[in-house]
């Protein structure tokens, strides 16, 4: 059933609103924005196209100081691959307002009647495993709130370096809630989330260490994986 909903913020700022932060995504040349594409592309994109269960609508969030060559971007990217959906807002993710738009949209795209949805958040330059989607379903059918605690950290200018990463209360947040009353695993620090942790053998999620992480250092034990694991797991080439 197409009933999980993944939301996850592109260029929106946490409040308060700063307009000239805000610009300052597009300056320069390459921009953040467009390194940040780049690494949509190759990893988030990639690695949601190779889900075991295909069935998902990722509602990608996005400032509506975004220029319109991004816009005209985003649009091409929404034909290539259906199940993208780009909302524009300043409103927080789990601000009411945000999930009204959100919710409007999936129901013109959902194939079910269901009054059950399940909402997850994966950022902008993460990676999911292929059964990523399914084990959502799956361990939310008796949960209300769950967090994927077994995942890795990959070096994005060389692949081979690998590290494992057990964390308890990651940020791969997800949970069970209703269409007429939606929530969302936004507005919680992820340590603070009152979820069940789910250990997974392989690991179901990547975070990409790169220039401009937040937190940008590489967690945990160093370990060797074949490329033919990474290619089947996270489609990364």
């Amino acid at each position: 059933m197409d009933n999980h909903i993944v939301i996850t913020s592109f260029n929106k700022q946490r409040p308060p609103y700063d307009k000239d932060k805000a610009a300052k995504l597009y300056e320069g040349s390459p921009s953040w924005m467009d390194e940040r594409i780049i690494l949509f592309k190759k990893y988030y994109i990639s690695s949601f196209l190779n889900q075991s269960d295909s069935d998902h609508h990722n509602f990608i969030m996005c400032d509506t100081s975004t220029p319109k060559k991004y816009r005209e971007e985003f649009t091409d990217l929404e034909k290539n691959y259906p199940f993208l959906n780009f909302i524009y807002n300043k409103e927080p993710n789990s601000d009411k307002k945000t999930l009204s738009l959100i919710i409007d949209q999936y129901k013109k795209k959902r194939k079910n009647n269901s009054d059950t949805i399940l909402t997850s958040r994966v950022d902008n330059d993460d990676m999911v495993g292929k059964q990523y989607n399914q084990e959502v379903k799956e361990n939310l059918k008796s949960r209300e709130w769950i967090t994927f605690s077994e995942g890795l950290c990959i070096n994005h200018f060389d692949h081979s370096v690998i590290t494992y990463l057990r964390f308890h209360k990651s940020p791969f947040v997800s949970r069970k809630t209703n269409i007429n009353n939606p929530e969302t695993p936004y507005g919680w620090v992820n340590h603070d989330v009152p979820s069940d942790s789910i250990y997974t053998n392989p690991p179901i999620w990547a975070q990409v260490i790169h220039g401009s992480n937040l937190d940008n250092k590489l967690r945990g034990p160093r370990i060797k994986l074949s490329s033919t694991f990474m290619k089947n797991n996270f489609n990364l080439a």
